[in-house]
């Protein structure tokens, strides 16, 4: 009995696969927090969207008063600044560009791209910004209803419990998501997978290596996983849509003009789980203590803002 038992621990350890998910000819709704945030399952759904005969719809939430144009210009200190209202009309055409490029469409909540704490705490503030007097089952109903309209056999999003980067957005987006779905007949739930990926640095855990994308280490759920390095009908490696993805955001490219990522074909796969397979309302951040300059950090917005106006000197911040 021993000796099986710890057969069965090494398979879970070794994220036991489950059959790939079939999306040929299904109707499937992406829910992302960002413009941008689909750069990762890319591969999947060009091939799933362009060659397979599915029917893809992006809901992206948080795309209002994004200041992340001006902190990519500031880092690559090159780049045009743009002030947060320019940034996310920006952001949201790069984005329909996007979407066809991989042949779906897109739709936009308008809810405010924020940057709290990258933990539980930073989460639930972004919840409560987003709920206005309206209070947080307005949010879930209003993706409920979406649910309901599209009618979706399949959704893709991101892990409640990390996000992928402990972005407290991407887990807010996906919390809400869950919930909304928790709350439907059970009989009326479209399959959910969601990306099971490891991408943050300064923590001790590392970051994607040369586009390579590697489990979250403390996930016990079986994963399966999407073969990035597959030939499309169009003689493309799937892996490229990565990479022409990441291009067409170009607000948010560090290095513009630079090489493009190419991991060994072994390390192309995009791995995936089931939301029915963990507790959404898990924590996978706290324990990190990701130290970043958060906007709920006293004077952090106001130093934030002041620092774009010094640096944006001599060649006019934009503004509508």
């Amino acid at each position: 009995m021993l000796r099986v038992a710890i057969v069965l621990m090494a398979l879970v350890l070794a994220g036991c696969a489950r059959p790939q998910p079939d999306v040929a000819g299904k109707s499937i709704l992406i829910v992302q927090a960002h413009p941008g945030d689909e750069r990762n399952l890319a591969p999947m759904l060009a091939d799933a969207c362009l060659f397979q005969g599915a029917r893809c719809h992006f809901l992206i939430v948080a795309d209002a008063n994004s200041p992340d144009c001006a902190a990519v210009a500031m880092a690559r200190a090159s780049g045009a600044m743009l002030a947060p209202a320019p940034c996310s009309n920006r952001r949201r055409k790069e984005m329909l560009k996007s979407a066809a490029l991989l042949g779906g469409t897109a739709e936009f909540l308008g809810w405010d791209d924020l940057f709290y704490a990258h933990d539980r705490a930073g989460m639930i503030r972004t919840i409560d910004r987003w709920s206005g007097d309206g209070g947080r089952d307005r949010l879930v109903a209003r993706l409920m209803g979406i649910i309901g309209r599209r009618k979706p056999d399949m959704i893709l999003a991101s892990d409640p419990r990390h996000g992928s980067s402990c972005h407290p957005g991407r887990r807010a987006t996906a919390t809400l998501l869950a919930e909304a779905i928790s709350l439907m007949p059970t009989a009326d739930r479209p399959e959910t997978w969601l990306e099971e990926t490891r991408d943050i640095s300064k923590t001790g855990m590392g970051q994607r290596d040369d586009g390579a994308l590697f489990v979250w280490p403390d996930n016990m759920a079986p994963v399966t996983w999407y073969d990035g390095a597959k030939t499309l009908p169009n003689g493309w490696q799937a892996h490229r849509f990565s990479d022409l993805v990441h291009r067409l955001h170009a607000t948010q490219d560090l290095s513009p003009g630079g090489p493009s990522l190419a991991p060994a074909p072994e390390r192309m796969r995009i791995p995936l789980i089931r939301l029915s397979d963990i507790d959404w309302r898990a924590d996978m951040c706290d324990r990190l203590h990701i130290r970043l300059p958060t906007f709920d950090v006293a004077g952090n917005e106001e130093r934030f803002v002041a620092r774009m106006h010094v640096y944006g000197r001599g060649r006019a911040v934009k503004r509508e």
